[in-house]
């Protein structure tokens, strides 16, 4: 027997990305949000639907005319202009050579020169010896692209907008017919930085997962993930004794269908189920205080306003 979240995780992906290209590589068009409470596997469920994605179109043309640009927002620890821009700038470029290994030679330098674009007085040279014609006039096209972030520097808004169509302005300079961006935790962002995503984002194809998604774009196709994963143990029920003296019985049910909650349950049900074949040792205490600790946090993520 497989296992049943994979199973389900794997079906919806598949029927949701089937369901928007329908056999044609070439013209789909996504722009999708992936929504659901907190903790409950909105990462999971993009990285799959990615997956999903670039399994289902690699072996056609359309592969190589998409720039993809996964970036996970809650990685970042400063959203100040600078250190934002640095992260932004290598998660995008790291995303271009990936994808064309032909540019790994000029890597370490085109690098270099967005490390310090914010403190030189103008952008640096980019490469020119050794490049063939066809390299050559992509650089000439990305040093425009860093003419344009070098002047709206201390233009904080402007700045921001121009760094989030860098994906953009990138995927033009090297050949990309289309820009594909995934982008997880967009929330975590602050509300300017959000905006920014947002602006000119209608012309772009795009998979977001968010929690908050009130301030998405009416245009953004929401995609919940309620109900689509299933437990192995459908029939099992926790009795969980509360600190205020009451009882609750915790089964399946109580997880939604979504795949982070399921998963924990199940892993709570088999570390129970082996609990029960060990002898009362040093090793068996273990096991009850890990079980306890991962129902505490199944309840807290299930329920993020109650006390367990």
């Amino acid at each position: 027997m497989g296992n049943p979240l994979k199973e389900s995780l794997l079906s919806s992906t598949q029927e949701w990305i089937g369901n928007h290209i329908q056999g044609n590589m070439s013209s789909f068009f996504i722009q999708g949000a992936v929504i659901g409470p907190r903790s409950c596997g909105k990462s999971m469920y993009l990285r799959s639907l990615f997956k999903t994605l670039i399994t289902t179109i690699e072996y056609s043309n359309a592969y190589k005319r998409f720039f993809f640009v996964p970036i996970d927002f809650k990685t970042i620890s400063s959203f100040s202009p600078e250190e934002f821009y640095q992260f932004f700038s290598k998660k995008v470029l790291s995303a271009l050579f990936a994808q064309r290994p032909d540019l790994d030679q000029f890597s370490t330098k085109i690098y270099s020169v967005f490390e310090t674009l914010l403190t030189d007085s103008n952008p640096r040279q980019l490469p020119k010896n050794g490049t063939t014609d066809y390299i050559r006039r992509h650089l000439k096209q990305l040093r425009h692209v860093l003419s344009q972030l070098h002047t709206s520097y201390h233009e904080n808004t402007r700045f921001l907008k121009v760094l989030f169509q860098l994906p953009n302005f990138v995927a033009n300079a090297f050949g990309f017919l289309n820009v594909f961006l995934i982008y997880d935790h967009v929330d975590s962002l602050p509300p300017l930085f959000q905006n920014c995503i947002y602006y000119k984002l209608k012309a772009s194809q795009f998979l977001f997962a968010v929690e908050q998604f009130n301030s998405l774009p009416d245009f953004v196709e929401l995609v919940s993930i309620y109900d689509i994963c299933q437990s192995k143990f459908p029939d099992q029920e926790l009795l969980i004794n509360l600190e205020n003296g009451n009882k609750i019985s915790l089964s399946s049910k109580y997880c939604g269908g979504y795949s982070s909650f399921v998963y924990q349950f199940d892993q709570i049900v088999l570390q129970l189920s082996e609990k029960e074949k060990m002898s009362k040792t040093k090793r068996h205490q273990k096991s009850v205080l890990a079980a306890n600790s991962k129902v505490e946090n199944l309840l807290r993520e299930i329920f993020p306003s109650k006390k367990p």
